[in-house]
């Protein structure tokens, strides 16, 4: 379901080499997340519904300073489902994430789904999503070798 006023909705799938409580964890976890997700300066995460999380990316933009994602918690269901809300300056108001976790015979399935996004952000938003959890896989699949 596209949100009024926004292009299709991101989607980004990939199985990842871990199990569905493990790729819940790599969500919510700070040290987790600054692993994958980086290089970020500072991550809060309080991890509940109604929580809220602060991530700060180190690298600069084209506006020359770090960028800043907050959002709140709407569903915490381990190990399925997280679904969050997502704001920064590229944004536009808060956008949706939905990260759906199910097993698979060679770990977990994950399908991120981001929604709300404005047109001018969809592209940017699909690349990230996608190298953050390339840099997941990578980073898990060296810790089981």
């Amino acid at each position: 379901m596209n949100m009024p006023g926004t292009d299709a909705p991101v989607i980004v799938q990939r199985v990842l080499p871990v199990t569905p409580d493990q790729a819940f964890d790599a969500w919510l976890e700070p040290a987790e997340l600054r692993d994958w997700m980086g290089p970020l300066t500072d991550v809060e995460v309080d991890a509940r519904v109604g929580g809220r999380f602060r991530i700060v990316m180190g690298r600069e933009d084209a506006e020359g300073g770090p960028i800043e994602h907050t959002g709140e918690y709407r569903e915490l269901d381990r190990p399925n489902r997280i679904v969050f809300t997502w704001v920064s300056r590229y944004t536009d108001g808060e956008s949706v994430v939905t990260v759906d976790l199910s097993p698979d015979p060679a770990g977990t399935r994950l399908v991120l789904t981001h929604e709300g996004l404005p047109s001018e952000a969809r592209d940017g938003h699909a690349e990230g999503w996608g190298q953050f959890i390339d840099r997941y896989v990578a980073s898990a699949e060296r810790q089981k070798a």
